[in-house]
């Protein structure tokens, strides 16, 4: 895996940046109804869902999220498997529900970004203040030790 810092240079970034900016573009123009998935695996909540994290479907997924929060110390995964794109208020959704995770004594993990979504989260540092993890199982069992 390559460092955050170490490999990073100007074009490399604007390259990342635009490629951002044009999926996000084509994810809001192209979208449709957004659905998102509330499942329990032992005591953590895992939500996923094949939409963009964007304003639109922000509006959805707070309920939901709410709801998990709601019950004790969270322990909350989002499944990004499915999810084409991360926009900068579906980021700054991400960090908020870091805050209030860690605020009531718990964590918030992602699971299993795709390529695009994984340049976003790196290049913003979101993936150095949430934990990220390779799949849903990993992020899941990471709350038993």
């Amino acid at each position: 895996r390559r460092g955050p810092i170490a490999r990073w240079s100007p074009v490399r970034g604007q390259r990342a940046r635009q490629r951002i900016a044009v999926h996000a573009y084509i994810a809001a123009e192209l979208t449709g109804p957004t659905v998102f998935q509330h499942n329990k695996q032992g005591s953590v909540d895992v939500v996923g869902g094949d939409s963009p994290f964007h304003q639109a479907s922000l509006d959805e997924l707070r309920p939901i999220v709410e709801e998990c929060l709601a019950t004790g110390t969270p322990q909350l995964v989002f499944d990004l498997g499915q999810v084409p794109l991360v926009d900068s208020q579906g980021l700054e959704f991400l960090l908020d529900v870091h805050d209030e995770c860690a605020r009531r004594g718990g964590v918030l993990r992602l699971a299993a970004p795709n390529s695009l979504c994984r340049d976003a989260l790196d290049l913003c540092d979101v993936s150095k203040v949430v934990e990220v993890c390779r799949d849903v199982t990993t992020a899941v069992g990471g709350f038993a030790q």
